[in-house]
């Protein structure tokens, strides 16, 4: 079940479910403020029709009503972070095992919804090549803490104007990077992170014209010593959403195996769909 469509990400984790041979429910949440109709989705040589169900106020109910006819579904989120909290209430309500790659919203308060027993992947980053280098980070970091102490960070990313809000990623790899550093380091807050998010501030940061609209993530991290003299610098650049699109299909897998194994029902990472080797 995909909710997010007509959005880019939720149309890109369709297609790659249909390519990778998962079949989509033919219904699928969207946002209160969209018009109800149907999406085709079209990929590998399949499509599917998927009926659009804004999540307005009283809707949801229906929309269970009609999950529970079709049968088991595994649901996927990319909609909205104001929308992560009231999605997540209705995923738990009713029992739906689901994988999660919208951003925002306030984790704690889903933590809590969760309880820790509710069988779902949630990430910040679905693309699993920029999930094992930020596991890579997380292990210099625990074997090396504090070697970059002094150090000061410096922190810019670069995203589609449609972005609300800081990318989960660069969050996650600067509160690693600060491990790194020491208590001789000036301090970073998540604020100073640089957002780039307008035409030709992303143009200037090496973003190519054709990615502006369709999608694009930008980071780059760079590690300055006290004096100056010496930079370290870390950069990841994804053009479009085919990296995440994949991801996204390969945590459905995993999630669906999980189920079918009687598999312990928590929250799981992208680390653990890595760790499981469920990539293709």
């Amino acid at each position: 079940m995909i909710n997010g469509l007509p959005g880019p990400m939720a149309t890109a984790a369709a297609e790659s479910c249909l390519r990778k041979g998962l079949d989509l429910c033919p219904v699928g949440l969207t946002g209160p403020t969209v018009a109800a109709g149907t999406v085709t989705v079209r990929a590998g040589g399949r499509e599917q029709a998927v009926a659009l169900r804004p999540a307005a106020e009283g809707a949801l109910p229906k929309v269970a009503r009609e999950l529970r006819e079709l049968g088991p579904v595994i649901c996927v989120d990319y909609t909205h972070p104001t929308a992560v909290l009231g999605n997540t209430a209705f995923y738990v309500e009713h029992g739906l095992p689901f994988v999660m790659g919208s951003t925002g919203g306030d984790r704690k308060a889903q933590d809590e919804l969760l309880g820790g027993g509710h069988m779902c992947v949630i990430a910040p980053n679905m693309g699993k090549q920029i999930v094992a280098l930020q596991l890579a980070l997380e292990k210099l970091a625990a074997d090396f803490p504090g070697c970059f102490d002094g150090y000061a960070l410096d922190v810019a990313e670069s995203h589609q104007a449609s972005k609300a809000d800081t990318s989960g990623t660069c969050l996650a790899v600067v509160d690693t990077l600060a491990k790194l550093q020491g208590p001789a380091s000036p301090p970073f807050p998540p604020s100073a992170i640089k957002l780039v998010r307008d035409r030709e501030s992303s143009l200037a940061f090496g973003v190519p014209e054709s990615s502006l609209s369709s999608g694009h993530a930008h980071h780059t991290y760079r590690l300055t010593s006290p004096d100056g003299s010496t930079r370290f610098e870390l950069q990841h650049d994804v053009d479009g959403r085919g990296i995440y699109a994949d991801g996204t299909a390969d945590a459905v897998r995993f999630l669906g195996r999980q189920i079918e194994r009687g598999g312990e029902s928590r929250t799981y990472t992208m680390i653990d769909v890595l760790e499981a080797g469920a990539l293709e």
